[in-house]
């Protein structure tokens, strides 16, 4: 099992940044081309097994134009957002349990990746106000803020490598890079089977709605 990073009191604010107008677009048009399909390829066959992230910055797409174009040998699912259905799915991963541990990762812009080990950020009670709180450790760990009208698109993807399976649910933004993702196993790296039977329950919950590419 993985063990659980002591962050303390410190806070982390995960949240959907504004974007200029002219990057904003529908979630549907960041869906991958045939040639951007043949660039992901090319950098999967590359690096096996990696979050999706790296895929991102070795191409220079935008991560969920990555998401929605991994081969055909990764099992991945994504879908619109809308704020009910970002509430239903992340309704479902604290269905994980609380004591499940899992890495949270998060950028700034889609540039700059966070990655550190969490027990599952729980949904607070939704005061009305347009975002979800989700705090960790019984709100000792990591606190998250996620504005729900800035959330695009959902994903979920199993990607497998050479060394171990990298699991994600990813939240994305209008310009296509990471809002904040929840994996339950990356690579090689220690994981906790709790977290990844929730995750097979969450991506079967998320195959419920209509797929963001054809």
């Amino acid at each position: 099992m993985m063990k659980q990073s002591k962050l303390g009191a410190a806070l982390l604010s995960v949240v959907a940044l504004q974007v200029s107008p002219a990057m904003a677009q529908p979630a549907a048009g960041f869906c991958a081309t045939e040639e951007q399909k043949s660039q992901i390829a090319d950098a999967f066959a590359a690096r096996e097994g990696v979050p999706t992230m790296i895929y991102a910055r070795n191409t220079g797409l935008p991560e969920l134009t990555v998401a929605s174009g991994l081969p055909a040998s990764v099992k991945s699912y994504g879908a619109e957002a809308t704020p009910d259905r970002v509430k239903e799915v992340w309704a479902s991963i604290d269905s994980w349990g609380g004591e499940a541990s899992t890495h949270v990762v998060f950028t700034m812009g889609g540039d700059h990746v966070a990655d550190f080990p969490s027990l599952i950020p729980l949904t607070q009670p939704d005061d009305g106000s347009g975002f979800i709180d989700i705090y960790a450790d019984n709100g000792d760990g990591v606190h998250g803020h996620v504005f729900l009208d800035l959330v695009k698109a959902i994903y979920a993807a199993e990607l497998p490598g050479p060394t171990g399976v990298t699991r994600m649910v990813s939240l994305y933004n209008e310009d296509g890079s990471l809002i904040v993702a929840i994996y339950p196993s990356i690579g090689a790296k220690p994981f906790d089977q709790r977290a990844i039977d929730g995750f097979d329950r969450t991506f079967e919950q998320l195959k419920e709605y209509a797929p963001l590419c054809g």
